[in-house]
């Protein structure tokens, strides 16, 4: 038994090997690069086109400790949604006849075209983002903030950007990104879809998370031939490298690691992609609530107002009823004529 078993191993063997040897080794394939900003461009746009929903686990590592973590829910969706930055493809030119200047082929002259092209509505940024409890509503810039547990009150700004050095509003044709003025308002916030919704091409690449303002992104690659390997971008940082990785189908992100402080603290989000609900039902209900000057008094509890009862014009009293006038005091009657 025991010499058949080991016949029958050295037989396996010498199969596989042989199969090895006869079956050619696979080309190694080699990745292909990419243009960095082209990657962004398709990224952003993956945010532009019909309403999207992703969470995303946030992991802050470092070494000796418990990693921390947590999750928060970015959707986002566009009132006018903005046009894609994506080539639109050439058409197939077909057989055509030659018309006669100003005269279409059914020989009837066209109508004249407008001078001027329709104007076409802004887009409008339209956000929800869930942090545990903590509930967030963006309309353009207008911020709705309010507690799950705590239906007595809201919170609501306008997300402008900070004043000047001497203290003067902000001139109105500066554009701070979203999340750096809700980093101000509510804190750093890694909510990696916004900043990827509204970079416009050609300006500078965005900052992906408050945590990692000065990563310079080098490079970008994948490997074409291989289905389902993501595209890779790496970068430097202050404190290391980092890198992002996007999937190449949706070109939604799908992962981002860098380094954050000289302690080798490594923030790590991973994010999925969910079927989003519909956007009309994002806006919070501010029904009942008290609005309240700032976001950390949003899980203080308070009393709702109890409406005022409506004034009622006070009643003028009424003038008490004239009194008769007296009876004249009698007068002796006059003496008679010739009378002492």
């Amino acid at each position: 038994m025991k010499m058949l078993k080991a016949l029958l191993l050295a037989m396996s063997l010498g199969i596989a090997a042989a199969a090895a040897h006869a079956q050619p080794a696979k080309p190694a394939v080699e990745p292909v690069s990419l243009p960095v900003e082209a990657v962004f461009r398709d990224m952003a746009d993956a945010y532009r086109g019909e309403p999207t929903a992703d969470r995303i686990t946030v992991a802050l590592r470092e070494p000796g400790r418990t990693a921390q973590q947590g999750a928060i829910v970015v959707k986002i969706a566009h009132e006018n949604p903005p046009p894609t930055h994506r080539p639109a493809p050439t058409p197939t030119p077909g057989p055509t006849q030659p018309e006669a200047p100003g005269i279409n082929k059914h020989g009837v002259e066209p109508p004249a075209q407008p001078a001027d092209p329709p104007e076409v509505p802004a887009p409008v940024l339209i956000a929800a983002v869930e942090l545990g409890q903590l509930r967030l509503y963006i309309h353009g810039r207008e911020l709705t903030a309010a507690m799950t547990s705590n239906p007595t009150c809201y919170f609501q700004t306008t997300l402008t950007p900070p004043p000047t050095p001497d203290g003067e509003p902000a001139p109105t044709e500066t554009v701070e990104p979203l999340l750096a003025a809700l980093a101000r308002v509510i804190g750093p916030v890694p909510a990696l879809p916004l900043a990827l919704a509204e970079f416009a091409p050609g300006g500078a690449l965005p900052v992906l998370t408050p945590y990692t303002p000065d990563i310079t992104w080098t490079s970008a690659t994948t490997r074409i031939n291989t289905p389902g390997d993501p595209i890779t971008l790496t970068g430097q940082g202050r404190h290391g490298p980092a890198k992002l990785l996007v999937d190449s189908k949706t070109l939604r992100p799908i992962s981002l690691t860098a380094m954050i402080s000289a302690r080798e603290t490594a923030l790590e989000l991973t994010l999925s992609a969910r079927e989003p609900d519909d956007p009309r039902g994002w806006g919070i209900d501010t029904a009942g609530r008290v609005r309240v000057d700032s976001i950390t008094k949003l899980g203080k509890r308070l009393e709702k107002p109890v409406p005022a009862p409506a004034e009622v014009p006070a009643e003028t009293p009424a003038a008490p009823p004239a009194e008769p006038p007296a009876d004249p005091a009698p007068q002796a009657p006059a003496p008679p004529a010739g009378s002492p």
